[in-house]
């Protein structure tokens, strides 16, 4: 009988080596897919501040339009008869690229008002800035509107 109780233990001892493989693998596999979600979530939060930036350089773009827009709105001596000075002789808006990569539009309307004996020309300036293309990865536009009067 001590031979039987003696081999009763060794195969109860096989079993719990085998159940100790099974609950380690399980656990590795866990492990392995906590990582690749903690992977993704690092991936994902690199690309949103990268395009954070991006949106905040698009707005400095546009501010960057709409100054320019006033400047020349304020500075030009209005000829009679010429109500936008913003944009060169008959153009819808202007474009230009003040910062790499990025491509701002200005338009700009005007009305003239009379004030008593004076007149004031209000300007409406539109900046429109855009980064890549519609539809990818990277697009990124901001728009930007001011009013000046003179």
């Amino acid at each position: 009988m001590s031979l039987r109780s003696g081999t009763g233990r060794q195969a109860s001892g096989i079993r719990q080596k085998g159940f100790a493989l099974v609950t380690g693998i399980f656990i590795l596999v866990v492990l392995a897919g906590l990582a690749a979600a903690m992977v993704t979530i690092s991936t994902s939060q690199h690309t949103t501040v990268a395009m954070d930036i991006q949106s905040m350089r698009a707005y400095q773009a546009a501010r960057a339009g709409i100054e320019w827009g006033a400047y020349q709105a304020l500075q030009t001596p209005l000829p009679p008869g010429f109500t936008c000075p913003v944009l060169p002789a008959a153009a819808a808006s202007y474009t230009m690229t003040p910062l790499t990569g990025f491509t701002t539009t200005v338009t700009c309307s005007s009305t003239t008002h009379s004030e008593g004996a004076n007149f004031v020309t209000m300007f409406v300036l539109t900046s429109i800035a855009t980064y890549g293309s519609v539809g990818t990865s990277d697009y990124v536009a901001r728009e930007v509107l001011a009013r000046v009067a003179k």
